[in-house]
């Protein structure tokens, strides 16, 4: 009937709790079409987040030119167990934001983005304390020095702190 090559041993059947796998022949092609007709007409979910609380691509600092200014002209405050260097910018359209985890300390990438992550989600909430700074846009590097696995309110709180202490 198929050919091996051309075989795959999972079918599904699409339901309203997602997707049931079930272990028989079909057909390759027969396979990429159910699952483009079930991602087709999935039901649609759609997220509102007020407009201030994201983290689009614009904020994330990615230039080397600018990061390398930032370490070697910028300005650094401490809150244990985060490090945050910045540097006010003249040209940018907005504040840009960086996260960094020494390998030195954290081995395994997961703990590294894990860390990362849980930076970022304490940033994105309280990204709005910079607003008191008279509208002036900076290049920030939070650096995670702790040795251990932190908690999220102990990282939110050293955040939210350094946030407020920024000054030109």
């Amino acid at each position: 009937m198929y050919s091996k090559s051309h075989v795959y041993s999972v079918a599904f059947c699409v339901s309203d709790r997602g997707i049931c796998l079930s272990s028989f022949a079909i057909a390759k092609s027969e396979c990429r079409w159910r699952a483009r007709q079930y991602w087709r007409e999935r039901p649609k979910k759609y997220y509102f987040y007020p407009m201030g609380f994201s983290l689009p691509r614009a904020e994330k600092l990615k230039s080397q030119k600018t990061i390398e200014r930032l370490m070697l002209e910028g300005k650094s405050v401490k809150k244990f167990p985060v490090k945050l260097n910045f540097l006010q910018l003249d040209s940018a359209a907005t504040t840009q934001v960086a996260f960094s985890v020494p390998k030195r300390n954290f081995r395994l990438a997961v703990s590294r983005n894990r860390i990362k992550r849980l930076l970022r989600e304490a940033y994105r909430l309280h990204k709005e304390e910079l607003k008191s700074n008279n509208g002036k846009e900076f290049a920030l590097l939070f650096v995670y020095i702790g040795k251990k696995q932190p908690q999220y309110a102990e990282l939110e709180s050293s955040v939210k702190a350094l946030l407020k202490s920024i000054h030109p």
